[in-house]
Order: C-alpha cells, then sequence, then structure tokens
C-alpha cells in the first residue's frame, strides 16, 4: 500500500503552529510514504505588490524562509522515509517575478532559487515548478491550483473540467470535494485540500477582504494506493 498525504497553504509566516503540531502527531503515526506541501509554503508578502499588512514592517522575507524550512525540517524529523515533494505556488512565484521586474540581471543565480533559500536539497525535499507544474501520483495530478471560486468545491469543479482528470489542490485554503462519473463508467474526484495557515483574521494571511473572517477551512488530504486502486480523503481539522 502506498499512503500519501497532501498539505497546502502554510503561508509561513502565518503558518498555525498549534494545527501544525496536531497533523505533525497525525504524520507520526499514519507514516505516509509521500508528503506533498503542496504550494505557498511560504507567504513571501514582503515581495507582493498587493494585500500588505502592517507586519510587512516587522518582517522579513528571512523569517519568511526560515520558518519555512523549520516547516519542512519538522516534517521530515517525524517521517524520516518518506519522499517530500514541494509543488511551487503563487507565492513561491512571488520570489521569481520580483527578480525578473527589479533585477533580471539577477536571473539564474542558483542561490537566489527557492530550492536554495529553502535549503531543499540538504532537508531532502523534491521541488515541482514553475508555478502551474504538478506531481502524478498514481494517475491523481497534485498541483497548487489557478482557479479560486466563492463556494466551498465550486473551485474543484473548475479545476475538473479544466483538466478532466483526477487531483488535489490548494490555492483557495478551503476544503471541498467535486466528484464525477463519465459516460463510460468511469469516476473521478478533484479535492480542495484546505490550509495549514492561521484562520483568526488578526493573524490570518492578508487578503482583498481586508481584515474579516475569510471563508477558509483547516484541513489536509489523505490517499492510499492499493491494488491499482486509489481513495482520497479530505481531512478537516476543527
Amino acid at each position: 500500500m502506498d499512503k500519501l498525504v497532501v498539505m497546502s497553504d502554510f503561508q509561513a509566516r502565518y503558518n498555525d503552529k498549534r494545527t501544525e503540531e496536531v497533523v505533525r502527531q497525525f504524520l507520526f503515526d499514519f507514516q505516509p510514504d509521500t508528503i506533498i506541501a503542496n504550494g505557498d509554503l511560504i507567504d513571501v508578502e514582503s515581495l507582493s505588490t498587493k494585500f500588505k499588512s502592517p507586519l510587512v514592517r516587522r518582517a522579513s522575507l528571512l523569517k519568511d524562509l526560515d520558518e519555512g524550512k523549520g516547516i519542512l525540517k519538522r516534517m521530515r524529523l517525524v517521517c524520516p522515509q518518506a519522499k517530500i515533494q514541494l509543488t511551487e505556488g503563487n507565492h513561491e512565484e512571488r520570489l521569481e517575478r520580483y527578480l525578473l521586474t527589479n533585477a533580471p540581471e539577477l536571473e539564474g543565480l542558483s542561490s537566489l532559487t527557492i530550492r536554495s533559500l529553502l535549503d531543499l536539497d540538504e532537508i531532502g525535499v523534491e521541488y515541482f515548478g514553475p508555478y502551474g507544474k504538478g506531481i502524478d501520483w498514481h494517475s491523481v495530478e497534485v498541483y497548487h491550483g489557478m482557479f479560486v471560486s466563492e463556494h466551498s468545491a465550486y473551485t474543484a469543479r473548475k479545476e475538473f473540467l479544466a483538466s478532466l482528470t483526477s487531483g488535489v489542490s490548494g490555492h483557495t485554503q478551503r476544503l471541498g470535494q467535486f466528484y464525477f462519473t463519465d459516460k463510460t463508467g468511469k469516476s473521478h474526484a478533484w479535492l480542495e485540500g484546505g490550509c495549514m495557515c492561521n484562520l483568526s483574521p488578526s493573524s490570518a494571511p492578508p487578503s482583498y477582504r481586508g481584515p474579516r473572517q475569510n471563508n477558509w477551512q483547516q484541513g489536509f488530504v489523505v490517499g492510499y494506493f492499493d491494488s491499482g486502486q486509489w481513495t482520497l480523503y479530505t481531512v478537516p481539522v476543527v
């Protein structure tokens, strides 16, 4: 049996440490074969052109990177044998866009890549980029996601219709599931994996809504592959 856990949108330094601790205990007990940090591991708000909060004046890109490394190191500590993979989200892409816009002469320096800045080789984490590139897990597409709809599972439907395959995405910070059976009788599923960031308006990542409660849910996705079949579940953290 091949066991999978997918977590998305830690958005360090806005990651919820209490939730992370609970999920880390689950990882220790479950011992998945593969862990996918499905994009937006770090927030990189200081390089954003919008939604900046007053916290930017007190935090730095270095702090975001250090906290992101800490998350991956803690995963590795409780699951030393697991394959850990990180997909590029739109927040990781902020660094590339910033370099292209403000310092194109520095583009291509290996020391300024996400792989280098997060010490991925040292921790033992595979990186999948650019933004939009995913991971094939037994014919299930796992990638950060590019669509955002108003309600839970609406985005899952959009993602399925765009790819016509089963998959797991983050990006919306919501939990949701969409199922579809095609005319051949084959069943498909697309799951929105929730988030691992803070939900309280006072400590959540900034959004276009301002300092109001967002329709976000904490959680992750668990998968099993056995005897040629996969099964996926969303796991809410309440």
